[in-house]
């Protein structure tokens, strides 16, 4: 069965895509407009036995390669040759359908892979210009294939894209190098304007259906800024599908680094409008993301801005939320001490710009954690003295639990808080008994908690803009493990057993633009297993 699988598939997959085109004139090779590389199957199933031993299923794996193996002879897996990479490409045509599909196969012996055709009861006749025609009851339209440069290029429906002078060479596609275990390149630039300029138009009238739609409860300016953020999603998709040059996606297992990875890309025409917002992205300054510190066991950093527009609707939402809470407050002083609070938050809600960053630090020696977190601000001050007037105006008891001006760093005061009591145990024994601090500056605001909190907010104070991602996330399992006991109790077992190379439990995320822009995903391979250790059936 297992031998029959990888031509039978190849051919097979065909039947789903687009037909091969007719073009009228007589050209050369054309530039595919779509590439899809996928590892040798020697390295798919070292791959797959990899991934075996982390989660506990490497008998199995290997139990797997060893029956295709020996399968397999000195001429290959029936004729394939399972030491290099396969791939497909395919161009676009006017009408869509008319596009071309072409698999390609590395072959070690052109006899012993028209031999596994025969055994699968698929008829292979060749022509004149020597390519070959399959017409099985198995398949439902006629596939064609040819071998040129140690490999079979297939195709279905039409012929034509097995003409010599159209045939790409391996290398214009499979390119140099291992393509990692999966790889796709999307030129959208080649895609014809008709299908784009289609493909925008459904996305407009989906959305202008959508604002059509009457919203539970929504007043006019919260309409007003739903759309405005649905025009945004509709220029977006415009500028992509205009300006759009090539769209990629990559999987890699590399298993010297003890790394998985996945990356999606998106590249711009020069001099586009959107080549212009990818690179913006690439230059975005922070105001928090430097709070970060060196024992980071998890952070996150998130900034975002809105577009023109919706900030302008945004500014009706804020002043139409603060009406209604005047008008809805019957309490005096609460309405004039949040009426204050709320005036001096306004500039910020009014900017549409979201710029936050939390960390995760520990744990220490004592076992305990410390968390600093920041947010950018667009006039602190005001937001310091509504903040000073709100304690004052607090009842005694209240005001007990605030320490203004319990410390300062540089020009920046401190004010610790008092935690309240009760029985939150998770939190106590995460952080321990101390108390949390609070800090605000010209331009953003700061709070920490846990363990070492006050020296912790005074190194987060001295963090200055700097050029970041416009999204990261970092975390280091080995250092949560302990926080995840309460609702996994094997976990700081298996952090042990799985994280015993240093740096081995790390996983990332992150959105960035410059050239490109991209969103990629690195977590290390023994990160599975330590998932797979926390497992109820796993070996204790």
């Amino acid at each position: 069965m297992f031998r029959r699988l990888i031509p039978l598939t190849a051919l097979m997959a065909l039947v789903a895509l687009p037909s091969a085109a007719r073009p009228d004139e007589k050209a050369g090779p054309k530039a595919p407009g779509l590439v899809l590389r996928l590892a040798s199957l020697d390295d798919l199933l070292a791959d797959v036995r990899y991934l075996g031993d982390l989660v506990g299923r490497g008998e199995e794996a290997k139990q797997a390669e060893g029956f295709l193996k020996a399968k397999a002879g000195e001429k290959g897996l029936e004729g394939v040759d399972t030491k290099r990479p396969m791939a497909l490409y395919g161009t676009f045509g006017p009408a869509g359908i008319d596009s071309t599909a072409v698999v390609v196969i590395p072959i070690a012996d052109e006899k012993a892979f028209l031999a596994l055709l025969a055994n699968l009861d698929v008829k292979a006749d060749k022509g004149d210009d020597g390519v070959y025609s399959v017409n099985s009851d198995k398949i439902p339209v006629p596939i064609y294939f040819r071998f040129a440069d140690k490999h079979v290029y297939a195709t279905a429906q039409s012929k034509d894209a097995l003409d010599k002078d159209k045939l790409l060479a391996p290398a214009a596609v499979l390119g140099e190098g291992r393509p990692g275990l999966l790889a796709l390149a999307l030129r959208i630039d080649q895609i014809p304007q008709n299908l784009r300029d289609l493909a925008a138009g459904q996305v407009k009238q989906q959305v202008e259906n959508a604002k059509k739609q009457e919203q539970p409860n929504e007043t006019p300016a919260q309409k007003t800024l739903r759309e405005a953020l649905m025009d945004e999603s509709v220029r977006q998709t415009t500028a992509l599908l205009r300006d759009g040059a090539e769209l990629s996606l990559r999987l890699d297992i590399d298993r010297k680094a003890g790394e998985l990875s996945a990356e999606v890309s998106l590249g711009a025409k020069a001099g586009s409008p959107l080549a212009a917002d990818i690179a913006d992205l690439g230059k975005t300054k922070s105001t928090v993301a430097g709070i970060v510190g060196a024992n980071s066991a998890m952070s996150a950093l998130f900034h975002y801005a809105l577009p023109a527009k919706a900030r302008q609707a945004l500014d009706s939402v804020v002043e139409e939320a603060l009406a209604k809470f005047v008008k809805e407050e019957k309490d005096k002083a609460r309405r004039e001490q949040g009426w204050k609070l709320f005036k001096a938050l306004a500039p910020t809600l009014k900017s549409g710009e979201l710029d936050v960053a939390v960390d995760l630090r520990g744990p220490v020696g004592n076992g305990l954690f410390t968390m600093v977190g920041a947010l950018k601000l667009t006039d602190g001050a005001a937001v310091e003295k509504a903040l000073r007037d709100a304690v004052a105006a607090m009842p005694a008891e209240q005001r007990k639990m605030i320490a203004l001006d319990a410390d300062k760093a540089g020009e920046v005061a401190i004010h610790r808080l008092t935690l309240p009591k009760g029985e939150d145990d998770g939190y106590r024994k995460a952080f321990g008994d101390g108390p949390p601090y609070v800090a605000v500056r010209a331009d953003a605001a700061f709070v920490a908690l846990g363990d070492g909190a006050l020296d912790a907010l005074k190194e987060a104070l001295k963090a200055q803009p700097m050029t970041a991602a416009p999204l990261r996330f970092e975390a280091s399992l080995a250092h949560l493990a302990k926080t995840m006991a309460k609702d996994q109790p094997r976990a700081p077992q298996a952090a042990e057993k799985a994280f015993a190379e240093k740096g081995s439990d790390t996983i990332r995320v992150s959105f960035e633009g410059g050239k490109t822009v991209k969103l990629r995903g690195v977590m290390k391979a023994q990160v599975l297993r330590f998932f797979h250790l926390m497992e109820p059936q796993a070996a204790p």
